[in-house]
């Protein structure tokens, strides 16, 4: 069964680009649980990094995947989402900053 409870505090990867399906979901789920951005590289995004906010991450039963609700409100209008299957991220870009309006 999948935990989507916060990953433990392991060592952060040495690189800030993850690329294992693995880490992409384990960095995916801590930033949407701290509330920070990520940028997210995916060719169904297009070509280059997104800077993105993580709604949620949802089990699609009918795909076996898993769905990740992204706002991306920093590449366009304000309150727009797109949502991926992880299997389309291919990257995940580690971002110190935190999104605005969200307290630690």
């Amino acid at each position: 069964m999948l935990d989507m409870n916060t990953p433990s505090e392991r060592e952060r990867p040495s690189s800030p680009l993850v690329t294992s399906e693995a880490d992409i979901l384990e960095e995916l789920v801590r930033s949407k649980a701290r509330g920070s951005l990520v940028g997210v590289v995916s060719p169904a995004l297009g070509s280059g990094l997104f800077i993105c906010s993580v709604v949620d991450i949802r089990v699609d039963m009918d795909e076996h995947d898993l769905l990740v609700v992204l706002d991306n409100t920093i590449h366009r209008s304000v309150g727009d989402r797109c949502v991926l299957y992880l299997k389309e991220i291919v990257g995940v870009y580690l971002l110190a900053q935190q999104k605005q309006g969200t307290a630690r």
